[in-house]
């Protein structure tokens, strides 16, 4: 972080939609977007579809909508069947440690497989270039190398330590930052990213609200906001509390769950399904690729609408799905929907017409489970006096959503969305690049700590691993889970040699989300993380000192060891991908 950087990069990748942003160091808050995705498919937008099209033999051909109108062509003209098409494909790593790892792989549309670290990285290397090309366009006058950049990439802060490992190697491979130089590159959380955006913008830029000129909102020290960041994968939250030397501070471990937009997708396909059938709705999606694709987009659309006015909710049929209906099924259109027998769902002047109740219907379960949540939430104690509440990400953008939050919470407090909902991440993340030491305490998510020998204590450690009167499996905390920690801070702990002739010691690092814990094989505690530290020195048998010192704070978790008998040093490595947490 001490390097001079010449502007920050952020990207932010996510499950439906991905986009970069970008401002200089010189003037860090005219951030810069690229609004012309989607201008080949006919208009603009500031994101483009987490979509990605490899050939036949893994290489890369086509990211976003390109990707979606390119593969379109090839499944109209039959010649799909060895092409890779991947999309929403980000939520793969939004899973335990388990079940994740370097070999996870991605199956494609066609029901092939290739390795998610290839899928992710062919992603991420287009978005830097054709951010790289953008920046040479608005600074034709400066040289602008890889190296004058820091980079931020933004990842959901419920995502554990694995997830987080897997996109910064994905980064790597990218070529978006070297590894011999790892801090060109931030990760920054998602609900984070969004909550420094949020908290500096001009009230007048909420939805609704209206305010004179440049008007803040009234955010003294002690304020407390909670930030909603509902994506198209997952819902995201984060409290903060603002200090009294204006940064924040975390006051509640960040939380969420996997309720984003997408849940409505699907939802509504199931409802078509169920209309006309899973297997006449499976064989004209084949048959009419690109039409099918245009009833998900104009549903996309329709999802981010107020209904309220009409009543319903109206879709049109495609050019051809009338005339494959009556080749595949013998009658109209009208005549399945007549028969169909699913209450809300009606047909009128060649409309699929949905109910206002019907079309509340696919959003019931998940906006249910957010409420729930956030009900929870709002009962602990660190959350009495909450005063905001910020809605961003795409699917906040849901007038369904907004008048559900509002309803059910703003006799609390202040529910605000901000006009470009979906753009506060990547806006945000721009702002936590120029200045990350704005968050300057965060929440532990779990206990951490590492595996180690002990003398074994028959209240502590019964039921552990004991040879020669030490527990083999106890668990030595370094953090309990809601402890808050200082960014930047470590805690330290000295272990000894275990075997006179020891010439490495093995790092095993476990978790628990409960706070007391001292077995690893206690129930609810998981392997993490594992890697090894060489001490060559024998020389002092078991009396050798081994230093080790867990970095909390950060989005990452940092860990140091010192060899105290040689003085020699290591940044030790923690692989939370490593195959041995399988095991």
């Amino acid at each position: 972080m001490k390097k001079t950087y010449l502007m920050v990069a952020a990207i932010d990748f996510g499950t439906t939609y991905s986009g970069y942003a970008f401002s200089f160091m010189s003037s860090p808050e005219d951030i810069i977007m690229n609004k012309n995705w989607g201008e080949s498919v006919g208009f603009q937008s500031y994101k483009t579809p987490t979509s990605v099209l490899l050939s036949p033999e893994g290489k890369f051909v086509e990211f976003g909508f390109k990707a979606i109108a390119k593969y379109t062509t090839l499944l109209e003209e039959n010649e799909d069947k060895e092409y890779f098409f991947f999309d929403r494909f980000k939520m793969r790593l939004h899973a335990s440690y388990q079940d994740l790892d370097r070999n996870v792989y991605l199956t494609a549309l066609n029901g092939k497989r290739l390795p998610a670290t290839d899928v992710f990285s062919h992603a991420l290397r287009y978005l830097k270039q054709h951010m790289m090309k953008e920046i040479a366009k608005v600074s034709q006058t400066i040289h602008i190398g890889d190296e004058d950049i820091r980079w931020v990439i933004t990842v959901p802060a419920i995502w554990n330590d694995a997830a987080k490992q897997f996109m910064r190697e994905a980064a790597y491979n990218a070529n978006i930052v070297s590894k011999t130089n790892p801090q060109h590159l931030v990760i920054a959380l998602e609900p984070e990213s969004a909550s420094l955006y949020c908290r500096e913008l001009p009230v007048n830029q909420f939805m609704g609200e209206s305010a004179d000129g440049n008007d803040k909102l009234n955010m003294p020290p002690g304020t407390r906001y909670m930030v909603i960041d509902c994506g198209g994968g997952t819902v995201d939250i984060t409290t903060h509390e603002i200090r009294p030397d204006n940064r924040v501070k975390e006051v509640y471990a960040a939380t969420g769950g996997a309720w984003g937009g997408t849940q409505v997708d699907e939802q509504f396909v199931a409802l078509i399904e169920l209309v006309f059938g899973k297997t006449f709705i499976d064989d004209y999606r084949s048959s009419h690729p690109s039409e099918w694709q245009s009833w998900m987009e104009s549903f996309e659309t329709k999802k981010r609408s107020n209904t309220s006015e009409s009543g319903s909710v109206n879709f049109p049929f495609n050019y051809h799905f009338d005339e494959f209906h009556r080749r595949v099924k013998g009658g109209g259109v009208k005549e399945s929907i007549d028969n169909c027998q699913v209450d809300g769902v009606r047909f009128s002047n060649g409309f699929l017409c949905l109910d206002d109740e019907k079309m509340r219907d696919l959003f019931k379960e998940v906006i249910d489970n957010i409420m729930n949540h956030v009900e929870k939430l709002m009962q602990e104690e660190s959350m009495s006096n909450v005063t905001y509440v910020f809605l961003v990400g795409g699917f906040s953008e849901s007038p369904l959503l907004q008048a559900d939050f509002r309803k059910r919470f703003s006799n609390r407090v202040r529910v605000l969305v901000p006009n470009d909902a979906s753009l506060a991440v990547v806006k945000g993340a721009v702002k936590f690049g120029h200045t990350p030491n704005l968050i300057s305490e965060r929440i532990s998510p779990r206990t951490y700590g590492i595996k180690c020998a002990s003398s074994y204590d028959s209240d502590l450690h019964k039921g552990g691993k004991v040879v020669h009167g030490r527990c083999m499996n106890a668990f030595h905390t370094f953090v309990e889970a809601g402890e808050p920690v200082l960014v930047g801070t470590g805690k330290k702990h000295i272990f000894y040699a275990l075997y006179p002739d020891q010439t490495q010691a093995g790092i095993k690092v476990y978790g628990s989300y409960d706070k007391e814990v001292h077995l690893t094989s206690a129930p609810g505690v998981q392997k993490l993380g594992v890697t090894t530290l060489d001490m060559p020195d024998t020389t002092g048998g078991t009396d050798r000192q081994l230093e080790v010192t867990f970095l909390f704070g950060d989005t990452e978790i940092d860990v140091k060891a010192v060899d105290l008998t040689t003085r020699s040093k290591a940044n030790v490595e923690i692989n939370f991908l490593h195959n041995d947490i399988r095991r």
